[in-house]
């Protein structure tokens, strides 16, 4: 998308039969273009949606289901998610950069929920994460990013019998420290 892209109760994915053959590239939002998503499906994508640097994208109470990646966000990139259901793929959301808002978001049955990258700054709030199987919230940038309401669900056979992460201060951005998310 170089222009301006609007998706209204639309659904994207692959039309091939065999599962082997679904694959597809995704949407990419370039320098100057803009994305608008709202009721919007995307499914069986490499990256279903990428905000590249200069890109801004709005997607809202949308749904994106079997991709490798939901969301990728770039350095210089302006992307918005909010009341989305993230399901079935590798990663939620890999932010190598920008400052992307991740709202009101339902991520399930993925590897990781969101990735965290170089100089990526994201602002999470009221994320509900289930079956994730190997990390809520990866840090590999440095650690001050805000998280706001997040619920974790107990992964079925976790020995944790109390289920759910600790209760996060709602009037406020609570540092995510994975030293202490670690030892809990």
């Amino acid at each position: 998308v170089a222009g301006t892209l609007i998706l209204d109760h639309v659904r994207l994915q692959s039309n091939a039969r065999h599962p082997n053959d679904r694959r597809w590239h995704g949407i990419t939002v370039h320098a100057g273009g803009t994305m608008t998503a709202t009721h919007a499906t995307v499914s069986d994508a490499t990256a279903a949606i990428t905000c590249a640097q200069g890109a801004r994208a709005a997607l809202t109470d949308s749904r994106f289901s079997d991709n490798v990646a939901a969301l990728v966000t770039l350095r210089g990139s302006v992307c918005a998610v909010q009341r989305a259901v993230v399901e079935r793929g590798d990663v939620g959301a890999d932010i190598l950069g920008g400052s992307p808002t991740l709202s009101h978001v339902v991520l399930r049955r993925l590897t990781d929920g969101i990735r965290i990258f170089h100089d990526g700054r994201p602002v999470l709030s009221y994320l509900r994460m289930s079956r994730i199987r190997r990390s809520a919230v990866r840090m590999l940038a440095e650690p001050d990013v805000g998280i706001l309401g997040l619920s974790i669900a107990r992964a079925p056979g976790c020995q944790d019998t109390r289920g759910v992460a600790p209760a996060l201060d709602p009037e406020r951005h609570v540092p995510f420290d994975s030293s202490a998310q670690a030892a809990s």
